[in-house]
């Protein structure tokens, strides 16, 4: 989460807003006592071994917790913030996942966020949920 919570400073310096943290929204891997940016990863790296002797072993062990408890933290944003703007500094899996429930898709690794990329999610209280973008990178790009 360290790594979210600093993203979201400038933000948060530029609007005055406090950031608040949820356990919740958490990454699937954190747990883990080292992080490898996956670009600097190599085929020896434990989490790619780890990944290729069970690809769902990301999630530490538990792929339905892990969607359960993003899509519940996401439910109850909604519900607490409603009629309002939220923006929500997550890892990549977190919103890969969540994206991956609102299309019904199977496949947890189908969408591969970048880094700093922005999502839009548009959220009804009646559970309407309309994905607006996608990945939108143009802020880091010169």
């Amino acid at each position: 989460m360290r790594r979210a919570l600093e993203t979201a400073e400038p933000l948060s310096k530029t609007t005055r807003i406090t950031v608040s943290s949820r356990d919740d929204l958490r990454e699937s891997d954190h747990n883990s006592s080292t992080y490898i940016p996956v670009e600097e990863m190599t085929y020896d790296s434990a989490p790619i071994q780890a990944y290729i002797n069970d690809p769902l072993a990301v999630f530490e062990g538990d792929y339905d917790a892990f969607r359960d408890r993003v899509v519940g933290a996401f439910d109850d944003l909604i519900a607490t913030h409603r009629g309002e703007t939220v923006v929500v500094f997550c890892h990549g899996m977190v919103t890969s996942v969540y994206l991956q429930t609102l299309w019904s898709l199977d496949n947890p690794f189908m969408i591969q966020p970048d880094y700093t990329g922005i999502t839009r999610v548009q959220a009804s209280t009646n559970g309407l949920r309309t994905v607006r973008s996608i990945n939108e990178t143009s802020h880091v790009r010169t």
